[in-house]
């Protein structure tokens, strides 16, 4: 029964991811959700297509855990179910989604991103390596334990990173490009994937140029070769995974396995949201001391622990440390990546969990979908993809500048529309 559950989704959601990837391709789509579901499919759904091919990982040391999750039929079937129902949910969206208008990124207006600043934002990362004498670190490629850095250092310029990421995106997909811009965009991308030294930031820049591009004032005439881009770019993308698993990540060793194992760690999300569910389901052990604490831990994060000591910490410290076994959030040798889908889990349950996170991913589309601001609808795609793929304290500063920007763009709007109230009275009177 969990093998034909299993088949169902991925039957059902590469037909979903085809269609999005169709749409985005042809210039087409109308809605940030074929950027979700193409997310979702590679982290949550081609996973389980490989599961059903080539083989379930072989999980060793401390991620054996996993094995035991992925192995459990019931835990295979209410996953498959739970992925298989936002996937349509979003699919409805997009079918039902119809903008009144289309909006083309030709100048940068932002209040807050303004061009002046612009520039100044996207060197802060490199900037912040400089001033804390941290560039020979640099010298080499790798995670930040590898390098030497502490976790305070590399959260913050983690943050800096993705400030620098969307700023670069506002100053330079707002004009006609010609060909050597590609090349100051291709340095651009190395340079931020040796500064972060992970893996995912490979997918997040990838989604955020496509998206930017193709929501810019290029497509208005000459379509830019973008099938052509992305066969290369998957070929690079094959060939750095592995050197990554072999030579960058400790656990992957030069067997197939081990290098398996790599891969489905760093790029699925599917063992960790199967790991909660059978905390959930079967051990009846939840990860969480109690429900919702981690949400809070999100929506305080600004908080200093100084003022609440009792904070909770963030989600992922919890999440590795029922994944090691190991007595204390605090306690743990690194630390893994969580996502919404098994967040919303530990936090609600698992009914309230399926249905909160349905919810927020459709609201999420929504909101951004109605946005004017090319660039304001950019950044709530990269809080979405945030939330299935990476850790919330990553993104804090997009959370700071998300209900900012909005909250900017509603008083400008508002001191125009008094504005021009007073100038039709002038002009009645």
């Amino acid at each position: 029964m969990a093998t034909i559950i299993d088949w169902i989704l991925i039957v059902i959601s590469s037909i979903f991811f085809f269609k999005s990837l169709g749409r985005l391709l042809n210039y087409k789509s109308k809605t940030i959700a074929d950027y979700i579901i193409i997310v979702i499919y590679i982290f949550n759904c081609l996973p389980i297509l490989l599961d059903n091919t080539i083989g379930v990982p072989r999980y060793t040391a401390w991620f054996i855990n996993f094995q035991i999750a992925l192995d459990n039929n019931l835990i295979r079937i209410v996953y498959a179910l739970y992925i298989l129902a936002s996937i349509i949910c979003l699919y409805i969206y997009i079918k039902l989604y119809n903008p009144k208008k289309t909006n083309v990124y030709r100048q940068n207006n932002s209040i807050i991103f303004k061009k002046r600043v612009l520039p100044i934002l996207v060197y802060l990362p490199y900037l912040h390596i400089l001033v804390t004498g941290n560039i020979t670190h640099y010298f080499s490629y790798g995670t930040a334990g590898i390098r030497g850095l502490t976790s305070t250092f590399y959260q913050l310029n983690t943050a800096l990173v993705f400030i620098s990421l969307f700023s670069f995106c506002c100053m330079f997909f707002c004009r006609k490009l010609q060909k050597s811009d590609y090349v100051i965009l291709f340095t651009y991308a190395f340079s931020l994937i040796w500064i972060d030294g992970k893996r995912y930031i490979v997918v997040t820049l990838i989604i955020t140029f496509l998206f930017f591009l193709l929501n810019s004032v290029n497509v208005e005439h000459k379509k830019p070769p973008i099938k052509k881009a992305l066969v290369v770019i998957f070929l690079v993308l094959i060939v750095f995974n592995s050197i990554y698993s072999l030579y960058v990540k400790p656990i992957a060793e030069s067997s197939s396995d081990s290098m398996y194992m790599s891969y489905r760690i760093d790029y699925g999300r599917d063992d960790v949201t199967k790991f909660v569910l059978y905390r959930e389901l079967i051990s009846n052990d939840p990860i969480l001391d109690y429900r919702g604490e981690t949400f809070l831990s999100t929506i305080f994060t600004l908080v200093p622990r100084a003022v609440w000591p009792s904070k909770p910490y963030p989600h992922y410290r919890y999440l590795t440390s029922a994944l090691y076994g190991t007595s204390s959030p605090l306690d743990i040798p690194a630390g893994m990546t969580p996502s919404l889908y098994e967040m919303s889990v530990a936090n609600l349950g698992v009914f309230l969990g399926i249905i909160t996170t349905i919810f927020i991913l459709i609201f999420s589309c929504l909101w951004a979908d109605n946005s004017k601001s090319i660039p304001r609808k950019g950044l709530y795609l990269l809080l979405i993809i945030g939330l299935l793929t990476q850790s919330m304290d990553a993104l804090i500063v997009y959370m700071a500048i998300a209900p900012l920007s909005a909250f900017a763009s509603w008083a400008k709007r508002s001191v125009r529309s008094k504005h021009r109230f007073k100038i039709e009275q002038k002009v009645k009177g």
